[in-house]
């Protein structure tokens, strides 16, 4: 049985873990909390165990030879084994159908008949992060960043703390491993940020999130669904799309409060994951502030060494001038990076599509940016009041329209979709009475409250309101709570990922 944060079932996991890690004795915290972290993750399958082990084992082992080794080409062997590994567990369990069905679609272009079968296989929970999480382990020891650690209890914690081995934070060794290995003293503990956190992003996934995934469930039918509803007006779409927009970004920024406030009561700080992305000034900025720590990795091991390298490669050696070679390297850069954020999100042309879309989006922003860069009212009031709502309004349609690839079953269910979306739209029905309660009322809620956060640049600006004002604020949010609270919602998006 497996045990979710927003569930009654896993207050009754975590209240002994607290109690008891900061009960026995300093040196056998870590080991007491690894011991919790193996029982939480063997609470959803326990027979997913075997990729974690793996992958812990081979990351722990390869960033010792890499340090030990002073031979480049040995170096070299050992990163090669650890990226095989991670990502060959990665794609066998979460590609290989997708790549079947592909070669059978190809050789069928070409006139040729291929039966295959597709595999019968469960994804292990958390694999697309954790294998993120244990490669940038040895690539940073590949390139001297980071020292191994020799400990394998504090190592296998990194890979397997609860608070975010599910669902992330996507973490770098060389933020966490520092916090698991110090000292920690519980008056030190933040407990104040850490309840507030872990409160909020309950409230934002139960209160928010579960109850517009109805919603978004009437048009797109439910998540579990292998084909879609077809048969669905353009404007119950539309709604969907907005709707689901609310939905993933509550549900998953929930999560990830919810991940970094139980890590604060271990006396631990994860990355955040989300900065008001609805705020973001375009296209660009919003993917620096959406999935934070996946962007940062895919950045950081994917675009950075393409750009690079890229112009070095014959490829590339047609290309007069440098700076003509570094944009089209960027370019193509860019491209790979989106496609790579696309599938990992899921095995589907979907995906695909998805990236593509997020590519030509960011690359239209850039335009955008170019063409006005010039202009006489770039900087000044009438900018800052006109234009840059404009380019947060135009970025929250773009993402709605993502959407679409994110959440549709099927490539034939986005094409019926865009159809109705251009020839069947009924704006009288975005006016239903139900939809005020259900929608627009917990939106306008948490546009309200993010404003606060992004006019003072603080993530816990409520906190530091005036007690009626502050009152007030919680006063809400128990009246939604009462009304509109699902408990028994499911799990989060990002869990099937």
């Amino acid at each position: 049985m497996f045990v979710l944060f927003h569930q009654v079932e896993f207050l009754l996991f975590l209240a002994p873990v607290l109690v008891g890690y900061w009960m026995v004795p300093k040196r056998t915290r870590n080991f007491f909390l690894l011991i919790a972290s193996y029982a939480f993750y063997a609470s959803w399958n326990w027979k997913f165990g075997g990729c974690l082990l793996a992958s812990t084992a081979v990351d722990y082992c390869v960033g010792l030879g890499i340090h030990r080794s002073s031979q480049a080409r040995t170096r070299r062997r050992l990163l090669t084994l650890s990226i095989v590994t991670n990502l060959g567990m990665l794609g066998f369990f979460k590609y290989s159908n997708f790549f079947l069905e592909s070669l059978v679609e190809l050789a069928g272009v070409f006139g040729f008949s291929l039966d295959i079968p597709t595999l019968n296989i469960i994804l292990p929970i958390g694999i697309s992060f954790y294998t993120f999480q244990t490669l940038s382990y040895s690539i940073d020891i590949y390139r001297r960043k980071l020292e191994p650690t020799s400990n394998l209890v504090d190592f296998a914690l990194f890979v397997v703390f609860f608070p975010q081995l599910i669902a992330g934070p996507i973490e770098k060794a060389r933020d966490l491993l520092p916090q698991l290995r110090a000292p920690k003293f519980l008056k030190d503990v933040d407990w104040k940020h850490g309840l507030y956190l872990f409160g909020y992003g309950w409230f934002l996934k139960v209160v928010i999130a579960d109850p517009v995934g109805v919603v978004v469930n009437e048009a797109f039918g439910p998540p579990s669904a292998t084909v879609g509803k077809l048969e669905v007006s353009g404007s119950r779409v539309l709604m969907a799309l907005y709707a689901y927009s609310l939905q993933i970004y509550c549900d998953f920024s929930g999560y990830s409060k919810m991940a970094r406030g139980l890590a604060c009561m271990f006396g631990i700080r994860l990355s955040r994951n989300f900065y008001l992305p609805f705020f973001s000034r375009g296209y660009i900025d919003f993917y620096k502030r959406w999935h934070i720590t996946l962007s940062n990795w895919i950045g950081e091991y994917v675009y950075m060494p393409l750009y690079y390298y890229l112009p070095r490669t014959r490829l590339f050696g047609a290309i007069t001038g440098t700076k003509a070679r570094l944009y089209v390297s960027a370019a193509v850069a860019l491209l790979v990076t989106r496609i790579v954020f696309g599938l990992w999100h899921g095995a589907s042309v979907n995906f695909v599509l998805l990236g593509l879309f997020i590519y030509c989006g960011q690359w239209a922003s850039v335009l955008a940016n170019q063409l006005t860069k010039n202009s006489s009212l770039r900087n000044n009031a009438v900018h800052a009041a006109i234009a840059r709502p404009l380019q947060s309004f135009v970025m929250i349609h773009m993402f709605a329209f993502a959407m679409l690839f994110f959440r549709s079953h099927s490539i034939e269910q986005v094409e019926e979709f865009c159809k109705r979306l251009l020839t069947d739209i009924d704006l009288s029905e975005l006016l239903r009475s139900d939809l005020i309660w259900s929608m627009y009322l917990p939106a306008a809620f948490l546009f309200s409250y993010e404003l606060l956060q992004y006019r003072r640049d603080d993530e816990f600006a409520i906190l530091k309101l005036s007690g009626y004002r502050q009152l007030a604020f919680w006063l809400t949010l128990a009246t939604f709570w009462i009304l509109r609270a699902d408990p028994g919602g499911g799990a989060f998006i990002y869990f099937q990922f």
